[in-house]
């Protein structure tokens, strides 16, 4: 849409100088020919304007598989961390068997990797967040893209 005003805009202007000159420079040529020169820049700003947000718009997809690779990896991580860990606990009360609490205690370890799976559970929920804010990035896209050229 925005090229299309723009291109109308210079149209105006073009046929506006050469009105003017065919009719010995009249008032009316000019004046459509500023017309036409005044809405083609303001129609070329908005154009480049939209077009540099549009054309970063085309990575959003990548981005977006980007995070979701990342979030698959420290779902596979925490999930191997915690099978291990809940075979280490049930081997550990298998051995203990009702002795005493004391013994139960020495046994049963604080779990070193907590900090870790808290870590990557928190860059997890971060990721979540950037994917949903890129996908409502993408469909914002969609009015930009209709003004630059009739995109969908």
């Amino acid at each position: 849409m925005l090229i299309v005003l723009f291109l109308i805009g210079i149209g105006a202007a073009i046929t506006g100088g050469i009105y003017s000159v065919k009719v010995n420079y009249s008032d009316a040529g000019e004046v459509i020919s500023i017309a036409g020169f005044v809405t083609a820049i303001i129609f070329g700003i908005a154009l480049l304007i939209c077009s540099i947000t549009v054309s970063s718009g085309w990575v959003v997809d990548d981005k977006i598989k980007m995070y979701e690779a990342e979030n698959a990896k420290i779902d596979t991580q925490v999930c191997y961390i915690v099978e291990n860990y809940k075979k280490y606990e049930k081997t550990t009360f298998n051995n203990v068997k009702r002795k005493d609490a004391n013994t139960l205690v020495l046994l049963y370890p604080e779990l070193k990797s907590d900090t870790l799976v808290k870590e990557q559970i928190k860059i997890y929920n971060q990721n979540r967040k950037e994917i949903l804010n890129l996908k409502k990035e993408k469909i914002d896209y969609k009015p930009l893209r209709w003004w630059v050229y009739f995109g969908s």
